[in-house]
């Protein structure tokens, strides 16, 4: 037995305009959320690639082990961040 009539009521097309704009409303609400978050989260561990930081990187690539390239670039990384922080922290005050 199928439980859905065989005709369904017609809907007044202002309220299916209605439906229409208010789930188009939600998805970009939706949308700019989960942009907004992926942004936030993408955003901080980029540094600028000023003439120091490019060149204590070619320090760092110029290492022959792997892991000591990646420390050394990862403790760059961190002096960088520090430094900014630092920054911001003076410049908020």
């Amino acid at each position: 037995m199928n439980p859905l009539p065989k005709s369904f009521p017609a809907v007044d097309p202002a309220a299916r305009v209605a439906c229409v704009g208010a789930a188009a409303v939600c998805a970009a609400a939706v949308n700019i959320g989960l942009f907004g978050l992926f942004h936030a989260a993408a955003s901080g561990p980029w540094i600028d690639a000023t003439p120091e930081v490019l060149q204590s990187l070619a320090a760092c690539d110029g290492l022959v082990d792997r892991d000591a390239r990646t420390r050394c670039a990862r403790e760059l990384v961190t002096r960088v961040a520090a430094s900014r922080a630092r920054g911001t922290e003076v410049a908020a005050r």
